[in-house]
């Protein structure tokens, strides 16, 4: 079943994706590029959500309406959603977008069962939810940083949702997480048709935060279910990208909360090399963080290691097309 959800809803993503797209531009509805931009001429912008709702469409139509500590998640996927839309098209005080973002993660912590620990066994409850909760925020809000080439945010749903198919198999996780996976993989390939080098559509923060959120959530439960090195690893060069990136403006004293091009993803491009050349490289890298994540549920230790070896190698080689380029000496 899990296989033809995954290819219905890569069918219908890539067709609501397009026709969504040619809305967009009839409605003359585009991201024009800036100085922080990697593209060099408007595109549409708003491409993820067809996807959402096409995910959202599926875990209804396969389990009906979901009990309280699914349905919750699912229903603050589809408000960010729309929300983000919203955003899209007019932008949104900070204030209001990460107040959001915080309350729907607070509602959704707070659904969880009181006993369980989710980041360090023997804290006390309030310490570990506010641990979660800070990095839940920090997650949506990272993958929102990391959508700045064709192909990047949708490649790395693409992953993280198969991975976390593949993993939460093995632990016996709700089925309706297994469906919203599924579907999530398949309708970000679906987006991935149109936006893979050149991209004709962008994700848009219609696409990328209730992604990010939804993901989080999935490796939440993830951990809960005793994998949280599992649920850390398989994301870990976007963490990794973004919070070394966050932090060294902090120290800078920039301005981190406005867009740049300081990732390094962005300084490869920057570089000269292509956005595929680069994403090639990341899904080079997440495909050896999968067999990581698997060899973590027996063998953390060797697992971190070799993820942190992993990620360190993607990381070095897209630096080093930067400090080789002319842009970087100059």
């Amino acid at each position: 079943m899990l296989v033809g959800l995954f290819l219905a809803a890569f069918a219908l993503c890539t067709l609501l994706v397009y026709l969504y797209a040619e809305w967009l531009r009839r409605h003359s509805v585009f991201e024009i590029p800036n100085a922080r931009s990697s593209h060099s001429e408007p595109i549409p912008s708003g491409g993820g959500l067809p996807v959402m709702a096409v995910v959202l469409w599926c875990a209804v139509l396969v389990h009906g309406i979901p009990e309280p500590a699914v349905a919750l998640p699912m229903l603050w996927a589809a408000v960010l959603a729309a929300i983000s839309w919203a955003d899209d098209r007019r932008p949104l005080p900070a204030w209001f977008r990460l107040g959001l973002h915080v309350v729907a993660v607070a509602t959704c912590l707070y659904a969880l069962p009181g006993e369980q620990r989710i980041a360090f066994a023997g804290i006390p409850w309030l310490a570990d939810r506010l641990i979660v909760g800070f990095c839940w925020v920090w997650f949506i809000n990272l993958y929102n940083f990391m959508d700045g080439i064709d192909g990047l945010a949708g490649s790395e749903t693409v992953f993280l949702a198969l991975g976390i198919l593949l993993i939460a198999g093995t632990l016996g996780v709700r089925p309706e997480m297994l469906t919203l996976a599924a579907a999530l993989a398949g309708g970000a390939l679906g987006f991935l048709v149109w936006n893979w080098q050149r991209a004709r559509v962008f994700f848009g923060d219609s696409g990328s935060i209730p992604v990010g959120f939804l993901l989080a959530w999935m490796l939440i439960q993830i951990a809960t279910l005793g994998a949280p090195v599992a649920a850390g690893i398989l994301p870990l060069y976007f963490l990794t990208d973004a919070t070394y990136t966050l932090l060294k403006r902090m120290v800078a004293g920039e301005a981190f909360w406005r867009p740049h091009r300081q990732h390094f993803y962005q300084l490869a491009v920057r570089a000269g090399l292509s956005h595929q050349t680069v994403v090639l490289r990341i899904i080079a890298g997440n495909i050896v963080l999968l067999v990581c994540a698997a060899l973590a549920l027996h063998h953390p230790v060797l697992a971190v290691a070799a993820a942190m070896l992993t990620v360190t190698a993607v990381i070095y080689s897209l630096w080093r097309a930067w400090a080789a380029s002319p842009a970087a000496l100059g």
